[in-house]
């Protein structure tokens, strides 16, 4: 499960993100988010656990994330 969370947010702190990577990272990051609710239950989907689902879009506007 973390490795998931892991290779997600890696993708997107390289130097250039292509459009494959922002792909797999938004799949890897919502498959992450939809498994902490289904481990932990809903209460531990915080807002910071949700704003990952939403990540990959801000690097297709706005770059990378370093």
């Amino acid at each position: 499960m973390l490795s998931k969370f892991t290779l997600g947010v890696l993708l997107l702190l390289q130097d250039s993100v292509s459009r494959e990577d922002i792909r797999q990272s938004r799949l890897l990051l919502k498959n992450f988010c939809k498994t902490v609710e289904e481990v932990f239950g809903p209460s531990e989907c915080t807002f910071n656990i949700h704003i990952l689902s939403h990540i990959s879009t801000t690097v297709e506007m706005w770059g990378p994330l370093w």
